[in-house]
C-alpha cells in the first residue's frame, strides 16, 4: 500500500504570511523570487512525500532526499491522533503519530488515514489505536 501525504490549504495562508512583511515595502523582484523558489521547494517535498507498507512488513516513509526512514511493523506500539505544528514528513495538520520502538516516533499525515491504520493493524493486530 502507497499514499501520499494529505494537504492543508493553511499551509499557502502561512507562506503568504511569511511573504506579508517584505511586501509591506512595495513590489519586489526578489520576494517574487523568493516567495517562488520557497513554493516550488515545498511542492517538489509535498509530491515525493510517501508513506509505503512493503512487502516485507516495514513502513516506509520518504520525504524528497531530507527523510528516507523505515520502520519495522512489528515494532509499532500506537497511533495517535495530533494535530501537533511540529516538522515533520506531514503536510496536512491532521496527523497521526506512530510510536514504536522504545521512545521513537515519527508524525505522518496519509490521504486516507482508516484504510492505512487498518493495513497496518493487518500486518500486527497489537497496535494501539487512539482518537480515530
Amino acid at each position: 500500500m502507497k499514499q501520499r501525504s494529505g494537504f492543508s490549504p493553511f499551509l499557502l495562508l502561512i507562506i503568504g504570511l511569511a511573504m506579508a512583511p517584505a511586501l509591506k515595502n512595495g513590489f519586489s523582484w526578489t520576494v517574487i523570487l523568493s516567495a517562488g523558489l520557497v513554493s516550488l521547494f515545498l511542492l517538489i517535498l509535498y509530491l515525493s512525500t510517501i508513506y509505503t507498507i512493503t512487502d516485507s512488513n516495514k513502513l516506509q516513509v520518504k520525504c524528497g532526499f531530507l527523510i528516507n526512514e523505515q520502520i519495522d511493523i512489528s515494532a509499532i506500539k500506537k497511533i495517535t491522533n495530533t494535530r501537533t505544528l511540529m516538522a515533520a514528513p506531514a503536510f496536512s495538520f491532521d496527523r497521526m503519530h506512530i510510536s514504536y520502538g522504545n521512545d521513537s516516533g515519527i508524525v505522518i499525515s496519509p490521504k486516507d488515514k482508516k484504510a492505512f491504520i487498518n493495513a497496518l493493524k493487518n500486518l500486527n493486530n497489537g497496535i494501539i489505536v487512539e482518537g480515530y
